[in-house]
């Protein structure tokens, strides 16, 4: 990656390699704040907890903060991107709390391709207190990395409000049911609980570190509107994805999650049953009569929060029958198209960059 006037932008990958090698000290700097004796017979759980649930995954969102901060750089070496390391990694901690938490709350199997850390031997219900350390763990590595920088303040607020406002999205997501499935209910979930620390909170941190806080308000409309563009892929891949390359199994039918896929298919077998026999309500051949969309429709709502595999199943055909893989790739296309052209106007060419790479990242992803 270039920039007119700067000098190259490092890869993605090379972002990525230089946040891995900067973990152990992460680690260690959250450990000493712990126990600086290293005498604690809690310790070495505790550094169970953080290698097993914080360094795997693909980053994303840590090595958006390293991405950031490389954009606002002018004639740096690569280097200088670990001082934004402890900032990554703060990120990534939030999300190890919010995924351990969500894994015990859904009931979920497998994360990454392992089983979910409550599930290990030994660990069970512990993992709730596991969750609580490692939220509190990023504060104490900000604390240990940043206490003196003039940003200080702002950058603890900034995870502080994030953290509450996941949380609110979180409780959201948790309470909808099958009787909340409407698309206000979905983007203010959405909103809440993956857009704000998934995209707004790793650029919002690098700014901060960069000392530009007055373009955090100006980058957070986008990022939003990334995020809810990456939660319907989310939404997408939890039914259609492959659990060998997602890592995990999909629960969304079983949950009754609010989700993209739940929202477009009550859409078009509400419109398709309310059509005139010989209407065309929800797009050609291929849509349900009136009366089969009406059968579908009470299958759906009669089986769509149902744990039984028959039931599960009965969702998983009305989905193909409706053929909601294509729809989701028209959204898809559609919805890129439109947040790349609101890229072009941010006035900030390092924001444009920022915005565009992840937006170019998330693009058409299987995992």
């Amino acid at each position: 990656m270039m920039m007119n006037g700067h000098s190259p932008m490092p890869s993605w990958q090379q972002l990525l390699a230089t946040l891995d090698a900067s973990f152990d000290s992460a680690k260690s700097a959250v450990l000493t704040r712990v126990d600086p004796t290293g005498a604690s017979p809690v310790l070495g759980h505790l550094s169970r907890v953080l290698d097993y649930n914080v360094p795997h995954g693909k980053k994303t969102r840590g090595v958006t903060v390293l991405l950031a901060w490389a954009a606002f750089a002018k004639d740096r070496a690569i280097a200088d991107v670990e001082t934004a390391c402890p900032a990554a990694w703060a990120v990534e901690l939030l999300q190890a709390s919010f995924l351990v938490h969500d894994d015990i709350m859904d009931g979920s199997q497998t994360r990454r391709g392992r089983p979910c850390w409550f599930r290990n031997d030994g660990v069970g219900l512990m993992a709730v207190n596991d969750g609580i350390f490692l939220d509190q763990a990023l504060y104490a590595l900000l604390s240990s990395a940043y206490s003196e920088h003039p940003q200080y303040s702002q950058l603890m607020d900034l995870f502080h409000s994030v953290t509450l406002t996941t949380c609110i999205g979180q409780a959201l997501d948790m309470s909808l049911g099958v009787s909340g499935l409407t698309w206000s209910a979905y983007r203010e979930m959405v909103c809440r609980k993956t857009a704000h620390y998934s995209f707004h909170l790793p650029v919002a941190a690098a700014l901060l570190l960069r000392n530009r806080p007055e373009l955090v308000d100006v980058a957070k409309p986008l990022l939003l509107r990334i995020g809810e563009y990456f939660q319907a892929q989310d939404d997408y891949l939890d039914f259609y994805g492959d659990p060998a390359e997602t890592g995990k199994i999909g629960t969304d039918i079983q949950e009754a999650k609010c989700s993209w896929l739940a929202l477009t298919a009550l859409d078009r077998l509400r419109a398709a049953a309310s059509a005139k026999p010989d209407g065309d309500a929800s797009g050609g051949d291929n849509s349900p009569s009136p009366s089969e969309a009406s059968s579908l429709l009470a299958r759906f709502q009669d089986c769509y929060g149902q744990s039984e595999p028959d039931r599960v199943a009965a969702v998983g055909d009305i989905y193909r029958r409706l053929r909601l893989d294509a729809a989701y790739a028209e959204f898809e296309a559609a919805e890129f198209a439109s947040i790349d052209a609101s890229v072009e106007q941010l006035d900030s060419p390092e924001l444009r960059l920022v915005c565009r790479t992840l937006l170019q990242l998330i693009h058409g992803r299987r995992k």
